[in-house]
């Protein structure tokens, strides 16, 4: 039977140092950001079944639910500042659970500078999904926050990292049918999908240089029409020039159409970054001073909010969904 009570006093009290937090004495934190910075907020949720598997270890399940949200700030152009928890576990989950589950989070503070101000904890009957929401809270500085609204003909559409890993992952962990693949490769790519990678660091570049810009969690060619839709305008891709890992690129060049699982298939949590054209080569310079490497995928224009995405064969792609929806 998980304790909620010793939980909260032995495993979560102790990273709610900050003193706005009141060492989860009081109903309410208070939240000061520094002098000349705004707060920005995010959330998300995960939940078992859903965003990750059932038995997924605890320390991964936490590591997830911070990385997902500290990818919506990254895109904003914002820096990590403190969360809010609120968490759902079934009865029967074990107290270890808890501890495994915080350490993770004690680790993330260190990473990402993070603070706890405070959040809620449920035990939920058995049979009930776990699931953990986080609010997070973010630091913008003056420029930002980037929105999706202010992509404009003629801007370059830059996406940061690899694209796919994760989606395709999401096929191994569940054990679908796959082209036979080296043992390092199906490694990478469930890796890439059980732990997020956002590019922190990329935010000074963001702020200093893009239009518009948006995390890619549920697709991205879908991710992208939303900017399009945000903006006004249209978009052109080339599959040719999304950057894919060497265990992506293998497997699509193994089985094409799982080309358009990396498209549309999420979970990737990098930067979709939209740049006036005199800004790229200085956006793609900055991005890679901060450490992290970005390639230009297409162009938006002055048509419809629509995105066309153009295959190897310089055919424009068909799609039955262009993202991951909750409806299936």
């Amino acid at each position: 039977m998980f304790d909620e009570d010793k939980f909260i006093r032995e495993c979560l009290r102790p990273l709610a140092s900050v003193p706005g937090s009141a060492g989860f004495t009081d109903d309410a934190a208070l939240i000061q950001p520094p002098d000349g910075k705004s707060l920005v907020a995010t959330a998300d949720t995960i939940i078992s079944g859903v965003h990750f598997q059932a038995k997924e270890r605890p320390n991964l399940i936490a590591a997830r639910a911070i990385r997902v949200n500290i990818s919506d700030l990254v895109a904003k152009g914002a820096e990590p500042f403190g969360y809010l928890l609120h968490l759902s576990v079934p009865a029967s989950t074990a107290d270890e659970f808890g501890s495994e589950f915080a350490a993770a989070l004690g680790s993330a503070h260190e990473t990402y500078g993070l603070r706890l101000f405070g959040g809620d904890t449920t035990v939920v009957p058995e049979g009930a999904p776990m699931s953990i929401s986080i609010t997070m809270l973010g630091l913008s500085p003056e420029g930002g926050p980037v929105r999706r609204s202010g992509a404009k003909p003629g801007d370059v559409i830059f996406v940061s990292g690899e694209i796919g890993d994760a989606a395709l992952g999401l096929l191994v962990a569940r054990g679908d049918p796959l082209p036979e693949l080296p043992r390092e490769h199906l490694s990478h790519l469930e890796a890439s999908y059980r732990l997020p990678r956002p590019p922190v660091g990329l935010q000074p570049a963001i702020v200093a240089h893009a239009h518009a810009s948006m995390d890619i969690s549920d697709g991205l060619i879908g991710d992208l029409e939303r900017i399009c839709l945000a903006s006004g305008v249209s978009a052109r891709v080339s599959a040719s020039k999304v950057p894919l890992s060497d265990a992506a690129r293998e497997t699509c060049e193994r089985d094409p159409r799982l080309m358009k699982v990396v498209l549309t298939g999420g979970d990737d949590y990098q930067a979709l970054v939209v740049v006036p054209l005199d800004k790229s080569i200085a956006f793609a310079r900055d991005a890679l001073t901060h450490g992290h490497t970005v390639k230009a995928i297409g162009t938006c224009g002055d048509g419809p909010p629509e995105v066309v995405a153009v295959g190897m064969d310089g055919q424009p792609l068909d799609f039955a969904h262009t993202r991951y929806t909750h409806r299936g």
